[in-house]
């Protein structure tokens, strides 16, 4: 089983989801995946959880999880110019 194979079962997995994020975290920054690829790897483990929501939870939480990288970076860029202005 290749390596990206054995990454997609972890993730797939629910109960190791946990596990799953933080493998694709170290990945990433092993790999020198780009600030839109981990945002986006992390939505889609974040949709995978929406997944085993009942559904009265997972319209919201797959709204949530379907935020633009645009806008997230955005809203990211407001929040550390609002820090930076503060001190």
């Amino acid at each position: 089983m290749a390596a990206s194979d054995r990454l997609v079962a972890v993730i797939r997995d629910p109960k190791s989801t946990r596990t799953g994020l933080i493998v694709l975290l170290v990945g990433a920054v092993l790999s020198g995946c780009s600030n839109r690829q981990l945002y986006e790897s992390i939505q889609y483990d974040q949709k995978l959880k929406c997944q085993t929501l009942p559904q009265s939870q997972y319209e919201e939480c797959m709204e949530k999880a379907s935020q633009s990288y645009e806008d997230y970076k955005r809203a990211r860029d407001e929040v550390i110019d609002d820090e930076r202005s503060s001190h």
